[in-house]
């Protein structure tokens, strides 16, 4: 008989993604240290995750999530699983790159382009100041209006019925200038978001840092200089225009859409 993980610790910090998580996979909330467990998040869960003493699976939701893993206890009976390009860990810990969903993804299918251009900006509500700017200029030469949710707290994201119904379903193309230096900002965010309008057919313009080995659908731009990434955006964004009114085939940047990761023989295959 296979042993099979059954329960998760949702970090405190990914807490927004607990419930779809857990009802994703049919996880239980973690109780037993002892019983394997599959650790969602790193930063906020490390206390957690050094006093468990079965075999426990270190989810990491991207590279500001990482740890010391250095500090881990009891190495060899751990193991890391990730979207994030291969990076250096401990011989004794397994590493697996793999992209598995966190929840249902069966709301986002191909369905017709807009006419618009949606641009991620988090919590940011485009970041202020210059990167107002930036966006703008993006859209005066572009020709097509840039949408976005202007949310600056949790409490204004108002679900994501919501998000795909005013947003999603009026695009053609994703901006994410998360990687710029005009103005710098946190890279590789939206990682999220990049997924569910590839499921829809919408290409993300973006420049992923740590993402580049599993995730489709990103088309990188010039950003040597501020004129430089503009000028290519836009001449991107025109590009993508053509595709306006048709739909498109679905991006699928998952590695793993079953639940075998959730056996311990997964881990044992390096």
């Amino acid at each position: 008989m296979r042993k099979k993980i059954t329960q998760a610790r949702v970090a405190p910090h990914l807490s927004f993604f607990k419930d779809d998580f857990l009802k994703k996979w049919g996880l239980t909330d973690y109780t037993s240290t002892k019983e394997p467990c599959v650790f969602f998040g790193c930063t906020s869960n490390f206390d957690a995750i050094q006093k468990h003493e079965g075999f426990k699976v270190i989810w990491s939701a991207g590279p500001g999530d990482n740890i010391d893993w250095k500090l881990l206890n009891n190495k060899s009976n751990t193991a890391i699983l990730t979207g994030q390009n291969k990076f250096k860990i401990p011989p004794e810990i397994i590493f697996k790159q793999e992209l598995i969903p966190v929840k249902d993804y069966s709301r986002f299918k191909p369905n017709v382009l807009g006419d618009k251009v949606y641009y991620y900006s988090g919590l940011d509500n485009l970041g202020g100041g210059d990167h107002n700017k930036f966006i703008k200029d993006i859209q005066d030469r572009c020709g097509y209006e840039i949408i976005t949710t202007h949310c600056k707290a949790i409490g204004d994201y108002k679900g994501i019925g919501w998000l795909k119904e005013n947003y999603y379903d009026k695009c053609f193309i994703n901006l994410n200038t998360s990687v710029s230096h005009f103005p710098l900002r946190y890279p590789d965010s939206g990682m999220s978001t990049n997924k569910e309008l590839g499921l829809m057919g919408r290409l993300s313009v973006m420049n992923p840092v740590h993402y580049n080995e599993v995730y489709k659908g990103m088309i990188p731009y010039k950003a040597y200089s501020r004129e430089a990434a503009i000028e290519n955006i836009v001449e991107i964004i025109k590009m993508e225009a053509k595709k306006i009114g048709t739909v498109q085939p679905a991006i699928d940047s998952h590695t793993i859409t079953t639940d075998e990761w959730l056996y311990l023989d997964f881990y044992q295959k390096r």
